[in-house]
């Protein structure tokens, strides 16, 4: 059994590119779940739920109560933070050590380095190299395992957010981009210096369960079709 979140605090676009898949790519049943019903739906009855990206903190419990308890979750996009936020997950312990290594890399920049001295009409432009407009990025994978299966040894995917999540030291590093240079598109910068080296889908266990991370979707507006296999491992293993 299949549950898709969907309602107030979800992305309308990440919802419907899941709905879409299920309805129509693959007309697999599946049942939607408002954000208001699920604190008091079982979820215990589904095998996955998946979570379009949006803010879920409400629910945090009733979520990982449920991976305790032997469900899965696929968490997409945005839906990551809050499992980025809880110190029990590994994903937590691979932030929290990177932003450590960050900051130590910024305090070797001495206060009187130029590179502090920018101009205000450039701020918009400054911005800009942060973000990625729909850049496409090789992606290399773990064929070994089961939900990378006939997608060969790369992959690619259209980076479109600017989060960035550092590999797991516990768990599975899925598929993961260990370049800085996109193979289409406009990418910033520092969305190029940040994204070499970062996992684009891992999972790691929750007690009994499982959440799985995606920072992007895999099926983009329903165009980006090899995603239909990653989709499909998932749901399906």
């Amino acid at each position: 059994e299949i549950a898709l979140i969907g309602g107030e605090g979800v992305s309308s676009g990440g919802f419907g590119e899941l709905w879409f898949f299920l309805e129509r790519e693959i007309k697999y049943p599946f049942t939607i779940i408002a954000m208001d019903d699920l604190s008091s739906t079982d979820l215990g009855e589904y095998d996955i739920v998946l979570l379009p990206s949006g803010s879920y903190t409400r629910h945090k419990e009733k979520l990982l109560e449920y991976a305790r308890g032997g469900g899965r979750l696929a968490a997409f996009g945005s839906a990551i933070n809050m499992f980025a936020s809880e110190e029990s997950t590994n994903l937590y312990k691979a932030v929290e050590a990177r932003k450590k290594e960050k900051k130590k890399e910024e305090e070797e920049i001495s206060s009187d380095d130029s590179t502090h001295l920018k101009k205000y009409e450039n701020r918009r432009r400054e911005r800009l190299t942060e973000r990625s407009a729909g850049s496409i990025y090789r992606v290399a994978l773990d064929y070994t395992h089961p939900y990378a299966f006939g997608l060969g040894n790369e992959w690619f995917m259209m980076r479109t957010s600017g989060r960035h999540y550092p590999f797991l030291a516990s768990g599975s590093n899925i598929a993961y981009i260990l370049e800085n240079d996109p193979v289409a598109g406009f990418a910033g910068n520092d969305f190029r210096e940040d994204v070499k080296n970062t996992m684009v889908m891992a999972s790691e266990r929750i007690g009994r369960g499982e959440v799985i991370y995606l920072i992007d979707s895999p099926f983009y507006r329903a165009y980006w079709k090899s995603g239909r296999v990653l989709l499909g491992n998932i749901l399906f293993r």
